[in-house]
């Protein structure tokens, strides 16, 4: 399997639309894992925008990954919402 193949784009298929209104991709997860960081992004001041990732939209590896999770998947977006306190994290 070569790198290309090994490298997972999990990007939902409103991403361009969604970094023109501003906001910032961070990640995928489902979960438990999602809405910890949900948590941790709303607590510092930001705005959390989730993106489900639908399998339909995948090729491939990503796709069968996405079909075998259980929960679904979402890509996690934000953007400060007033002051953002995310520096106060790594103080």
């Amino acid at each position: 399997m070569s790198e290309e193949e090994l490298t997972c784009r999990l990007r939902p298929r409103r991403d361009e639309e969604l970094r023109r209104e501003g906001w910032t991709f961070r990640f995928t997860a489902s979960g438990a894992r999602l809405w910890e960081m949900v948590k941790v992004y709303e607590d510092t001041g930001f705005e959390v925008h989730l993106e489900p990732i639908n399998p339909e939209d995948l090729e491939g590896t990503c796709r069968q990954c996405i079909e075998a999770e259980p929960d679904t998947v979402y890509a996690v977006y934000t953007k400060p919402r007033g002051e953002s306190r995310l520096d106060e994290l790594y103080e």
